[in-house]
């Protein structure tokens, strides 16, 4: 009697067509071998379109400070102001994204604009889609938003100016020989000294009124960083105490710093935002993107002096 071929089993006749084990164990290894060589290529292709968005980004600030500019005769727009309001016992606070947040399409409440941080409206070109880094528990509690970019400090708004002259007298009144940065900074518990760099009565009503960096003082504007990627915990939107300090990574570290001061240490490596070139958005309009080492004077080491791109004028 002939067997009934519907009874075989596969795997034990001649014209099965199972994979045994060492052919799957093959198959398998092969698959790993080109998901290892294609991974490496995929996430560098990742980073450079996050490089390009971030490009994007830093582009349309641009265009909206040179609108804001063009509104406030010539002048550009501020680190950061700390005034006191009407009828609140806390001062208001505007930083540079606060003053250019309509001309990119958002529209904060009044609330929001006064408050030291904006948790809601927040434009989403604030953000670089390669910063990782968290917010801090603190500003996280507050429902802050995550901010990628900061201005270079003026000499004008760091602590032991108060109501002494600047770091560098020659750096005060700005002008196109200052050998600081452009973000400059009114704060009114520590740098608003009526008659010596505030004209008039300290009012919410008076600050665009103030002194700043115009665009027709500086020497050669496409030598001047107007914005630079600042990637730390403490980066939230509308903080004007972070935002009006220039941010620079560290030589060795990998850190973001601020003007000398102790570094905050990141959870990521340097290297892996953008494969360590960074995009830096100058006055002019142009944008580069260099190694952190790049933007400073020659011969500098230091990667937290203000020097080079980042002040109106270049350093001997």
């Amino acid at each position: 009697m002939k067997p009934n071929p519907s009874q075989r089993t596969r795997g034990t006749t001649a014209g099965s067509v199972g994979f045994t084990l060492i052919e799957l164990l093959v198959v398998i290894a092969i698959i790993a071998i080109l998901a290892g060589m294609l991974l490496p290529a995929l996430a560098k292709a990742k980073k450079k379109g996050q490089a390009i968005s971030c490009v994007n980004n830093l582009k349309q600030w641009n265009v909206a400070m040179a609108l804001y500019a063009g509104d406030m005769d010539d002048r550009i727009v501020y680190g950061a102001v700390r005034l006191p309001s009407a009828g609140n016992p806390n001062p208001s606070e505007w930083s540079w994204d606060d003053y250019l947040h309509t001309y990119v399409g958002a529209r904060y409440t009044q609330a929001e604009y006064n408050s030291y941080w904006v948790g809601t409206n927040v434009p989403k070109i604030i953000k670089c889609p390669a910063d990782k880094e968290p917010l801090s528990t603190f500003y996280r509690n507050l429902g802050a938003t995550k901010r990628s970019y900061a201005m270079p400090i003026n000499n004008m708004g760091r602590y032991i100016l108060n109501t002494v002259n600047p770091v560098n007298p020659g750096d005060w009144p700005p002008s196109g020989a200052s050998r600081t940065g452009i973000g400059i900074v009114y704060d009114v518990s520590y740098t608003i000294t009526p008659g010596f760099n505030w004209v008039g009565p300290i009012s919410a009503a008076s600050d665009a009124r103030q002194a700043a960096f115009l665009l027709t003082t500086f020497a050669d504007p496409s030598k001047v960083i107007f914005l630079s990627e600042s990637v730390s915990p403490d980066n939230a939107a509308g903080d004007g105490w972070f935002l009006g300090w220039g941010q620079m990574w560290g030589p060795t570290d990998h850190v973001n710093q601020t003007l000398g001061a102790a570094p905050t240490k990141l959870t990521k490596d340097m290297a892996e935002y953008h494969n360590g070139v960074f995009p830096y958005q100058f006055v002019d309009g142009h944008l580069e993107s260099l190694k952190p080492e790049a933007t400073q004077a020659p011969g500098t080491t230091d990667l937290r002096r203000i020097n080079g791109f980042w002040t109106p004028s270049l350093a001997d």
